[in-house]
């Protein structure tokens, strides 16, 4: 067990939150005087910090495989002589949650969610979109209105800002985790950056609930202008239309403004290239901006800056940090 709890303590160094594990004996002075915690003691000392507790039992095995599969620091009465630094779980948790830079992505859903537009949902008057929840819990929206029914709007609320990519605050996490547990999402999973992008990217991936079309305009050259028309919309790019209104503020204005919520397909007449469309809607999903092998970066980016002002992106970023080849 003492070697277990040495590689708890080793994986406990990552960003990852911190559970507060009983019962304990924890430090009172400086003199390094111990006494037991109660349990009472524990859960107090959990939800004042923004933790949750749990109990472990090595005997049992009761909780355990939660403690270590968790990258967690484990206290328990034997085996808190092992020098454990003073503490450590809380200050382990406190970075977590103060440490932390959004993603242009996490961003954009944020404001989307704040505007409350598009939507087609509503649990108690508060507004979403389907699509997104489903998405991001892995539940029918019938089965998290069922969930979401008896709790409090405020509590409603702030799932629904996770759901869009927001971080609850460490003093307003524990009023709704167990919301999370209901629909079997893990607590030391719940605002990592990667479950959040793996969702979009497992979005991209689903050709069969993509529901809108952008049907692209490819340019004849002079030997082709005989025919009655001198374009044609021979290439086209399957997209969500909830992720073109989340990250474009030009389909946002487009959409707005035509009479039609309902239309499925679009022509693109912005005279970039099937290529430069493509990368771009991947950036859309992943935050990243993918190209092959062998491409210059100071070419991709020359090419995209017209793109992304055309679009009204929101990249802020040099360019050629978000290339990944």
């Amino acid at each position: 067990m003492h070697r277990y709890i040495k590689e708890v303590q080793t994986h406990s160094k990552q960003d990852t939150i911190i559970l507060l594990v009983g019962h304990s004996k924890l430090d009172i002075s400086e003199t390094k005087k111990r006494r037991n915690v109660s349990k009472k003691e524990a859960i107090e000392f959990a939800k004042e910090n923004g933790m949750k507790y749990i109990e472990a039992n090595s005997k049992t095995g009761k909780n355990v495989p939660n403690v270590f599969e968790g990258n967690l620091i484990l206290h328990y009465d034997q085996f808190i002589e092992q020098n454990f630094p003073k503490y450590s779980f809380f200050k382990q948790s406190e970075k977590y949650f103060k440490d932390y830079q959004y993603l242009t992505i996490q961003q954009d859903f944020i404001n989307f969610y704040n505007k409350q537009e598009f939507c087609d949902f509503e649990i108690k008057k508060i507004k979403c979109h389907k699509l997104i929840v489903e998405l991001r819990t892995k539940q029918t929206i019938k089965k998290i209105e069922e969930i979401l029914t008896n709790e409090e709007i405020e509590n409603i609320k702030l799932f629904f800002k996770w759901i869009y990519g927001n971080r609850p605050k460490q003093s307003e996490f524990l009023s709704i985790s167990h919301i999370f547990e209901k629909i079997n999402i893990q607590f030391f999973d719940l605002n990592f950056k990667k479950t959040f992008l793996n969702d979009l990217s497992n979005l991209y991936k689903d050709n069969n609930s993509k529901d809108f079309t952008i049907k692209i305009k490819e340019e004849l050259s002079d030997e082709s202008s005989n025919e009655s028309s001198n374009e044609s919309f021979n290439e086209s790019i399957k997209v969500h239309k909830i992720i073109l209104l989340i990250r474009s503020e030009l389909f946002r204005n487009m959409f707005n403004s035509i009479e039609d919520k309902n239309i499925t397909s679009i022509f693109d007449y912005s005279g970039k290239s099937y290529e430069t469309l493509k990368c771009l809607i991947n950036y859309f999903y992943t935050d990243k901006l993918v190209f092959k092998d062998g491409d210059d970066p100071d070419l991709i980016c020359e090419e995209l800056e017209d793109a992304i002002e055309y679009f009204q992106l929101n990249i802020k970023s040099n360019l050629k940090q978000l290339i990944k080849k």
